[in-house]
């Protein structure tokens, strides 16, 4: 039912550069990316510009020997994301600002 309760327990995770991404930042678990579909490469690229390592899959050649090596040196460079804060109150403060107007 709630899966990131035993991520949280693991060393590292890999996992697809979608909205995995963000409740790892949140969990605060060192991660490594794979991109694995075209709606990803914004926080695909968030994540590398903040030094987490990634494989892109959609756009590599490569064979699956080659694959593997690279998923396993990515998930071996594991590294935490940046800790997301939760962006509730601005909404609703926004929200509340367009209501009173």
């Amino acid at each position: 039912d709630d899966p990131w309760r035993q991520l949280a327990k693991c060393g590292r995770v890999l996992l697809a550069a979608g909205s995995s991404m963000w409740e790892a930042a949140c969990v605060g678990i060192p991660v490594a990316m794979v991109l694995v579909a075209e709606n990803q490469k914004p926080a695909f690229a968030w994540g590398l510009l903040n030094g987490v390592p990634g494989v892109d899959v959609l756009t590599s050649g490569r064979g699956s020997s080659s694959l593997a090596r690279d998923l396993r040196v990515a998930l071996e460079g594991a590294r935490c994301l940046p800790s997301l804060s939760n962006g509730a109150s601005r909404v609703r403060d926004a929200l509340l600002e367009l209501a009173a107007a």
